[in-house]
């Protein structure tokens, strides 16, 4: 069931600091606000924070986000929120050395599409992010950058994994670690992002092997695709999920040797979905791999619905890459079946396993049926599995009914990100992260980050 509600009570401490603790009961199923946006340049819409990822070891959840979202795309600055206590309490800040209207300024303009990742053998957090600086004639040169933290609080300045050759040269990244305890290749981290095409686009890869200190070259591979997540098994094997650009179509392919060579293409699925054009949403993987190497996929699609009116969530599973299942509906019942499902994100128990694995997945859904636009409202919910995806508990409710012009506008939409994120923790206990917002008042937006625990 979901804990108890708590408010947002923050205090700033020494370094710029930001400890967050719950302040008491609040509304009903609404989780602990675990963002601040200090900015208020003119670039980013303040008092927002979107798209946030998380990951977990243990207690510890560190999850990153943006804050100042732009109407041009990207935002302002990062920042983190960490907890040590499995979602009790946390501490938040910005990522240093980035943007250049940061109190820590760097030498970008804007920035985006931040994940985070752990790496066991060198004992620390990585994010990647892919940074953007003002260019000439409408040009917007890019880099793919690594910040790294020892304890998810204090963080480095970045580095840069690779600087595009071309303006608007990538797009998309994502992180993961080998942490095998049975791989030849532990300890190497791998970012992967799109190197947009006309015609095609292309996966790029570096890896670092010293804790994202260093970043190899990139490497180019002619596979045609976006929203690329690696998954690692635990002899180091990598089953790269993506989105085909130029089609309708969900794929994977494997690689044994840190994605030096990938295997031929395998499909997952084709996918059925209705045009959702505000809040600004797309068809992309959410994917996780199990303790025992079953790998995981969940998208929006409508094949379920009747005359594929509206858009539910489907799953299918592999258990190594090379053959998945049919897609199956994930069934969120009766009063939510009629509504838009969005942006899912899937959490797998680590220590479960075979047929008893626990799942938790996340999603929004936009109501009233068939709205449109500022008319949508969006609520978030959470759901469990305890048989591997099979069967399905009753949603909880993760937030309020939010109308969509309380959340900030991108390229003329509403924008909660491209992706939200959920982690599991000792006891069974899923914590998910994810945008929410109140009505805005004195001419700003109060929209940010939350965080709520959950259990089946």
């Amino acid at each position: 069931m979901l804990r108890p509600t708590r408010s947002l009570a923050c205090v700033t401490a020494a370094a710029g600091l930001v400890s967050c603790v719950g302040a008491g009961a609040g509304v009903r199923d609404t989780g602990t606000q675990i963002s601040v946006d200090p900015l208020t340049t003119s670039l980013g819409q303040h008092q927002t924070a979107v798209e946030p990822d998380s990951a977990a070891v243990g207690n510890t959840i560190v999850s990153v986000f943006q804050i100042g979202r732009s109407t041009a795309g990207a935002a302002a600055a990062l920042a983190w929120a960490t907890s040590k206590d499995g979602g009790k309490t946390w501490q938040s800040g910005t990522l240093p050395g980035i943007a250049t209207s940061q109190v820590e300024p760097g030498s970008f303009e804007r920035v985006t599409d931040p994940a985070v990742a752990y790496d066991r053998v060198h004992r620390v957090w990585l994010v990647s992010m892919l940074a953007l600086r003002k260019g000439q004639a409408g040009g917007v040169p890019t880099a793919i950058l690594a910040s790294r933290s020892a304890d998810g609080v204090h963080w480095e300045a970045p580095v840069v994994v690779v600087a595009a050759a071309t303006d608007t040269g990538q797009d998309k990244d994502w992180l993961a670690c080998d942490n095998g305890r049975r791989s030849r290749r532990a300890g190497h981290c791998y970012a992967v992002w799109t190197i947009p095409g006309f015609n095609a686009d292309r996966l790029a890869v570096s890896e670092s092997s010293d804790g994202g200190r260093t970043w190899s070259p990139e490497r180019s591979l002619p596979v045609d695709g976006f929203a690329f997540v690696p998954l690692v098994r635990s002899n180091g094997a990598i089953t790269l999920v993506y989105r085909r650009s130029h089609a309708d179509l969900l794929e994977a392919r494997t690689s044994l040797n840190g994605l030096r060579t990938l295997s031929r293409p395998v499909r997952i699925a084709a996918f059925r979905d209705i045009d959702v054009p505000s809040p600004r949403n797309d068809v992309f993987p959410a994917a996780e791999i199990g303790a025992d190497g079953r790998e995981y996929v969940i998208w929006r699609d409508c094949r379920f619905r009747p005359q594929c009116r509206v858009d539910s969530l489907v799953i299918s599973t592999s258990v190594a890459g090379t053959r998945w299942t049919p897609p199956r509906l994930v069934a969120t019942g009766s009063g939510l079946s009629a509504l838009e499902h969005i942006l899912p994100a899937v959490a797998v128990d680590p220590n479960t396993r075979g047929a008893r694995t626990r799942l938790a997945v996340m999603f929004y859904g936009l109501s009233p049926a068939n709205c449109a636009g500022d008319a949508c409202s969006v609520s978030a919910h959470m759901m469990f599995s305890d048989t591997a995806g099979r069967r399905w508990s009753r949603p909880q409710d993760l937030s309020p009914t939010m109308p969509l012009d309380w959340f900030p506008l991108t390229f003329g939409a509403r924008f909660l990100g491209d992706y939200m994120a959920t982690s599991f923790v000792p006891g069974r206990t899923a914590v998910a992260v994810y945008a929410a917002a109140t009505s805005p008042f004195d001419g700003q937006f109060h929209e940010g980050i939350f965080a709520a625990t959950a259990r089946p």
